[in-house]
């Protein structure tokens, strides 16, 4: 009876594994697919990574090469031991904004994913239904508001509506995180739109220019 059980558990467990495999496959052959179509899209490199364990494990594909004359990367996001838990998408610019300069940005729902901020003020923009929208932490308060001006505000609450992350400006690096991968057209093309609304935000920064 013992062992009759330990066969069914055994079975059990292969069969979920099998299944794990082949649902990881299935997902990075549908990524790979809308990864090939952005690439395409803004004339990125694709680099798809070898497949281990003897075929039954991939790393998520990514993009990287130049875009409107700025370096561009557009990759899955990784997490955990190894970065190995990938589940949001990173669209990441190259801006001229002094390397000191920080801020980071996202709607007030999604500031569960603003984890790690460190010493970042509050920074208000003094627009009351903007700040109840947005949330923006800087490490220069004044020249970042002011930098959020009314105009840039409209912009944002019109042309960010579509994305559900959050933006980071760090090391002149300007980062969109999009949660959530492009297994489909539908969030490949928030993608593509948010994209192009990171590399109009890149030039804009270059007021900061030193």
């Amino acid at each position: 009876m013992q062992w009759i059980l330990l066969a069914v558990v055994g079975g059990a467990f292969v069969i979920v594994c099998v299944a794990a495999v082949m649902t990881h496959l299935r997902n990075f052959r549908k990524l790979e697919a809308q990864m090939r179509v952005l690439g395409e899209k803004f004339g990125l490199e694709l680099t798809v990574p070898e497949a281990t364990m003897l075929g039954l494990y991939r790393r998520n594909p990514t993009l990287y090469g130049r875009y409107r004359g700025r370096e561009m990367a557009i990759a899955p996001k990784g997490y955990g031991l190894d970065n190995t838990r990938q589940t949001d998408m990173a669209i990441k610019v190259a801006t001229r904004a002094p390397s000191g300069l920080r801020f980071t940005m996202a709607k007030q729902k999604a500031l569960a994913k603003l984890g790690q901020v460190g010493r970042l003020k509050y920074t208000p923009t003094g627009d009351a239904e903007f700040d109840r929208l947005f949330s923006i932490r800087s490490s220069d308060p004044e020249a970042v508001a002011a930098f959020f001006g009314r105009e840039r505000q409209r912009v944002f609450e019109k042309d960010w509506s579509e994305g559900n992350g959050f933006l980071e400006l760090k090391g002149s690096a300007l980062t969109y995180l999009e949660f959530g991968l492009p297994y489909d057209e539908k969030k490949r093309v928030v993608i593509e739109h948010m994209a192009e609304r990171v590399c109009d935000l890149a030039e804009e920064l270059d007021i900061f220019r030193p």
